[in-house]
C-alpha cells in the first residue's frame, strides 16, 4: 500500500486534469476559431468610428465569454471525476477532528491489483475504509440501493446497488492484505459518505451512521 503524505482527491484531481486536457485538445480548432473571431471583432472595433467600437467590443467580449464557458464545462463523465475530488476532499476535513483525537486516518491509498481507496480510518471502534460519493441531484438511500434524481427532472435519475458492493469488495480486499503483512486477521468496516442534496435523513439512520465513525 503506498500514499506517502498524499491528500484526499489526489488521484481523482489528476484523472480529471488528465481528461480535461484531452478532451480540449479535440476541439482546439473550435477554440481557435472562437478565439479568432473575438479577435476580428476586437480588432474591427479599434478601427471603427463612433460607437461601433462599443457594439463590437461587446460582441469580441461576448464570443470570448462563451468560449471559455464552453472550454471550462467538460461532458458529464469527465466532471464526475472533479465532483469525486470535491467530495473526497469534503470528508477528509470532517476526518481531521478523528486525527486530531489520535486516529489515524490516510486518504487516496493504492496497491497493485486494486483500485484507489478514498480513505482509511483506524482507532478504538475499529478498521473503517471510507468510500467517498459526491452527486448532483436528490439523493435517497433504499435497501442498499443509491438513487439520485436530477433536480430540474424529478421523474429522471438513476440509481446502484454497486456503489456498496464494491466498497464491500474494497474492505475485505484491505483485510486480507492487512493479514497477509501483519498475520491478524481484522475486520475492515466498510463506510460509503455520499455528499449531495438528500430527499430525507430519519433520526435514527443519522444516529446509526454517527456512532459507526465517531468516537
Amino acid at each position: 500500500m503506498s500514499s506517502g503524505a498524499r491528500h484526499a482527491g489526489t488521484s481523482a484531481g489528476e484523472r480529471f486534469n488528465e481528461l480535461s486536457h484531452t478532451w480540449r485538445r479535440r476541439f482546439r480548432r473550435v477554440w481557435v476559431a472562437f478565439f479568432a473571431v473575438a479577435a476580428a471583432f476586437a480588432v474591427a472595433g479599434y478601427l471603427a468610428p463612433g460607437q461601433w467600437k462599443l457594439y463590437l467590443g461587446i460582441l469580441a467580449g461576448g464570443v470570448l465569454g462563451v468560449s471559455m464557458a464552453l472550454r471550462d464545462t467538460p461532458p458529464q463523465y469527465i466532471e464526475s471525476w472533479r465532483l469525486g475530488r470535491e467530495g473526497e476532499r469534503r470528508t477528509e476535513r470532517r476526518l481531521k477532528r478523528l486525527a486530531a483525537a489520535g486516529w489515524l486516518v490516510w486518504h487516496d491509498l493504492s496497491w497493485a491489483g486494486r483500485a484507489n481507496v478514498d480513505h482509511v480510518v483506524i482507532g478504538n471502534s475499529g478498521i473503517f475504509l471510507v468510500d467517498s460519493k459526491n452527486y448532483n441531484g436528490t439523493i435517497e438511500v433504499h435497501d442498499g440501493a443509491i438513487r439520485v434524481r436530477w433536480i430540474e427532472d424529478p421523474g429522471d435519475g438513476w440509481e446502484s446497488r454497486a456503489i456498496a458492493r464494491g466498497t464491500k469488495a474494497a474492505s475485505a480486499a484491505l483485510a486480507e492484505r492487512i493479514a497477509a503483512t501483519c498475520g491478524l486477521s481484522p475486520w475492515v468496516q466498510p463506510v460509503v459518505v455520499v455528499w449531495g442534496r438528500f430527499r430525507s435523513v430519519s433520526s435514527r439512520t443519522a444516529a446509526c451512521a454517527s456512532s459507526t465513525v465517531m468516537p
